[in-house]
């Protein structure tokens, strides 16, 4: 969770908006089941992992593109860093194929189509499952935010494709799964509490010595 990207320049002013909700996400790869849950009120985002025992482990809190605070719940320990350079991502200087088909579906009821991206450096297909509802307009500019703890949305980057992912499959080129990161539950209705984004009391401040 320390090896946060920033994807997407934002074009417009996180301020331009007004927008509170709160996104469910489930994270399973070969080694381990991961649960995410993203706090957003206006210009303030809050991203919360927990282990598959529902245990909070990390956490991060931004209102800027430039940096954001890394909690770790275990040490009781905090550090402010800077988003790293996309040029150090897994995904950088990576020629892609993408593809649209007609394939879709329905996710917590949003219609998704399918796009397959092929990742032949690092032997990856990748399927994404975009949607175009309007709900969405206001959510793209968190882009570079909401995916920040997944490298996998880091293919986003690199690829023009239309609509905000609500899941995303990566299997080898044998079609054996590597990962799925899907959103489990977005609440509309939910009341974010300004204290959501403060720190925690008794935490320790660590320098960024990077």
């Amino acid at each position: 969770m320390k090896n946060i990207l920033i994807f997407i320049l934002l074009l417009i002013s996180f301020n331009s908006f007004s927008i509170e909700c709160e996104i469910k996400m489930k994270k399973v790869s070969l080694s381990d089941t991961l649960y995410y849950t993203y706090s957003i009120k206006n210009e303030y985002i809050r991203i919360d992992e927990y282990n598959k025992y529902n245990k909070l482990q990390k956490s991060i809190i931004t209102n800027s593109t430039k940096s954001y605070t890394y909690i770790d719940h275990s040490e009781k320990i905090y550090i402010i860093l800077n988003y790293n350079n996309i040029n150090n991502s897994f995904y950088y200087n990576t020629k892609y194929e993408s593809y649209y088909n007609d394939n879709y579906k329905y996710i917590i009821n949003y219609k998704c189509n399918q796009w397959i991206i092929k990742d032949k450096k690092h032997d990856r297909i990748i399927t994404l499952w975009m949607t175009e509802n309007e709900k969405f307009n206001k959510m793209k500019i968190y882009l570079p935010i909401i995916p920040s703890i997944n490298e996998t949305y880091s293919y986003l980057l690199y690829v023009s494709i239309p609509g905000v992912p609500l899941q995303i499959e990566v299997k080898n080129l044998f079609r054996y799964n590597i990962e799925n990161i899907y959103v489990t539950k977005i609440d509309y209705n939910k009341k974010i509490d300004n204290s959501k984004f403060n720190l925690p009391i008794g935490y320790k401040k660590q320098i960024n010595d990077r």
